[in-house]
């Protein structure tokens, strides 16, 4: 007798959202949520250096960086991750005031855009569009009311 066949319950994509605080962290979980529900898996990280880690074992499809974490910063941890995985997305977010000395660097690093706290969730939406509209592609698609 052969086992019943299950059903894939595991999401389809894998996201990561890094920052050393833990609200920031809270929140953008819950707009990644609000937007991509359970086709989503959101890991995060407190740390560059965890963020590294996961990258490493985890080909992730979009990845939220704080700009400015303690130890190994968004900056820093951005090169480290382009250097073994150039697809990935990667975001970084700030709460500093809009500088373009900053998103110079922020191209500089490898980083696909750099985006300004507090975010809100139509400019997430706009980001994944932009950066991975493959993610955007996979939602069932809503009606019009």
């Amino acid at each position: 007798m052969t086992a019943p066949t299950r059903r894939r319950t595991w999401p389809a994509i894998d996201l990561l959202v890094v920052d050393d605080e833990p609200q920031a962290r809270l929140i953008l979980r819950a707009l990644l949520d609000s937007l991509l529900g359970e086709l989503g898996r959101v890991h995060a990280a407190a740390s560059g250096e965890r963020a590294i880690e996961l990258a490493h074992g985890i080909d992730f499809s979009f990845i939220l960086l704080d700009y400015r974490l303690a130890g190994c910063d968004g900056l820093e941890t951005t090169r480290q991750i382009r250097a073994f995985n150039p697809r990935s997305p990667i975001i970084l977010v700030t709460a500093a005031d809009r500088d373009p000395a900053l998103e110079a660097a922020a191209r500089a690093s490898g980083a696909n855009d750099l985006v300004y706290k507090p975010l809100a969730r139509d400019v997430l939406s706009r980001l994944i569009a932009t950066h991975a509209p493959q993610l955007l592609a996979m939602l069932p698609k809503r009606s019009a009311s």
